[in-house]
């Protein structure tokens, strides 16, 4: 393991930790197209990152984007609106 990995992966954790009071919050929710584009970006990163050989990294980012989609999820809940895909 390099040591890149193991840094970038514990930045992904605790990205995660820092999120969770957003998830578990039945009102306070990111705008929309803030969740949008860090799972945009997120995804984008962990392709990065696997291509590289950093699998830590890579998993924890995709836990990471995990959250942002659920973010996504539940402020379109809150607005009433539901996501057709």
């Amino acid at each position: 393991m390099h040591w890149q990995d193991l840094a970038l992966a514990v930045g992904a954790i605790f990205f995660i930790i820092v999120l969770i009071p957003t998830l578990v919050s039945k009102t306070e929710k990111p705008a929309l197209w803030t969740s949008i584009g860090n799972s945009v970006v997120l995804a984008l990163m962990a392709t990065v990152y696997f291509s590289l050989s950093l699998w830590f990294a890579g998993v924890t980012t995709i836990a990471s984007f995990l959250c942002w989609v659920a973010l996504t999820v539940q402020t379109l809940r809150l607005r009433g609106q539901t996501l057709d895909v």
